[in-house]
C-alpha cells in the first residue's frame, strides 16, 4: 500500500491505508522522548512574606520535536524494516533453493511429481513478486532521500530541540539550515534539513544504496531459480515422452505381423503349416522383447529419472 509524507514548517503528516510497524514504533519512540524532556511534577512553592529580589532565568530549549526530525526517524525505521524484510527473502530463496535442487532418493508417483513441480512454481512467483515489490519501495524511498540530502534551501536559524530520535544525544541542538552570506532574513522551507539530519539522510541513502544492489541479486536468482525449475520441468516431461516412445515403438511390429498374417489371402503358405500360429506369436514377442532390450541397454526404461 502507498505511504506518503507531508512536511510543514510545524506539522509532518503521513498517509497511510494500513498498520505499519515502523510508524509505531517512531511513535512510542516520540512519545518517550518528549515524556523524559518534560520536568518533573513539584508541588508549588510557599509564597513568602517578602518578595525575593528579582533573578535571571536562563534560556532553555524547547521540549518540542521538530517534524523534520521525526521525518528523517521515519524514513530510518522504514529502511530498517525493509532490511530485515530483505533478510527473511533472502531466507526464503535460500529454503526454495534446496528444495529445487536437493537429491530425491525415491522416484515420487507422476502425480507427487505434479503437485511439487506446481508448488516451485508458485513459491518462485511468490519471491519474484516480493522482489518486484521491495524494489519499488526503495526506488520511493531513494527519491525521498535524494529530495531530502540534497536540498540546499537558504533560511534564518530555526533551533532543533536536541533530542535526536534514533541517536544519542552528543551535541548541543544545532540549526535547521544556515543562512547564506548576504542572504540573512530568508524563510526556510520545511525539508531544509539541518547538518546533522542531513549526514542521517546520506546514511540512509548509502543504506538504499545497498539494499538496492541486494534486491537486484535476489532478482537475478529468482531468475535463475525459475529456470531451473522450468528446467527440470521439462526433463520430467522428457522422461514421460521416452516411456510413450517405447511403448509406442513396441506395439507397432506386432500390429503389423498380426495385419498381414490376418489378411487371409488364398495363397499363404503359413495357413496350410502346422505351426504357423505358434511361428506368428514367437515373432511377435521377438518384436517386443528385442526392442526392449535395445531400450534398456540405452537407458530409456529407467523411469523417469
Amino acid at each position: 500500500m502507498p505511504v506518503g509524507f507531508i512536511l510543514t514548517e510545524k506539522r509532518l503528516f503521513t498517509i497511510r491505508f494500513q498498520f505499519y510497524l515502523a510508524f509505531e514504533s517512531v511513535a512510542q519512540l516520540v512519545a518517550g522522548c518528549v515524556t523524559s524532556a518534560m520536568p518533573p511534577p513539584h508541588a508549588a512553592p510557599e509564597r513568602p512574606s517578602t518578595p525575593p529580589p528579582p533573578t535571571e532565568i536562563p534560556p532553555q530549549h524547547d521540549t518540542q520535536l521538530h517534524p523534520s526530525e521525526i521525518l528523517v526517524a521515519l524514513i530510518e525505521a522504514i529502511v530498517d524494516r525493509l532490511a530485515d524484510i530483505l533478510e527473511s527473502m533472502g531466507n526464503l530463496l535460500d529454503t526454495l533453493s534446496h528444495d529445487i535442487f536437493r537429491a530425491r532418493t525415491q522416484q515420487p508417483p507422476i502425480r507427487n511429481v505434479a503437485v511439487w513441480q506446481r508448488n516451485l512454481l508458485q513459491r518462485v512467483g511468490e519471491a519474484g513478486n516480493l522482489c518486484s515489490r521491495m524494489r519499488d519501495t526503495l526506488l520511493g524511498m531513494e527519491r525521498i532521500a535524494l529530495f531530502l540530502g540534497e536540498s540546499r534551501k537558504t533560511a534564518s536559524t530555526i533551533p532543533v530541540t536536541g533530542f535526536a530520535l534514533c541517536t544519542p544525544r552528543t551535541a548541543p541542538p544545532t540549526p535547521l539550515a544556515t543562512a547564506a552570506p548576504g542572504e540573512e532574513g530568508k524563510t526556510t522551507a520545511a525539508y531544509a534539513l539541518s547538518g546533522i539530519l542531513r549526514a542521517r539522510i546520506t546514511s540512509v541513502s548509502r543504506d538504499l544504496s545497498s539494499l538496492d544492489a541486494y534486491v537486484s541479486q535476489s532478482q537475478d536468482k529468482v531468475e535463475f531459480l525459475l529456470d531451473a525449475t522450468l528446467g527440470f520441468i521439462n526433463i520430467e516431461q522428457n522422461g514421460v515422452m521416452k516411456v510413450l516412445t517405447v511403448v509406442s515403438f513396441i506395439g507397432v511390429a506386432p500390429t503389423l505381423i498380426a495385419g498381414i498374417y490376418g489378411m487371409n489371402f488364398k495363397d499363404m503358405p503359413e495357413l496350410s503349416w502346422s505351426f504357423g500360429y505358434w511361428y506368428s506369436l514367437g515373432l511377435m514377442a521377438a518384436t517386443i522383447v528385442l526392442p526392449l532390450l535395445w531400450f534398456w541397454k540405452k537407458g530409456w526404461l529407467g523411469g523417469i529419472k
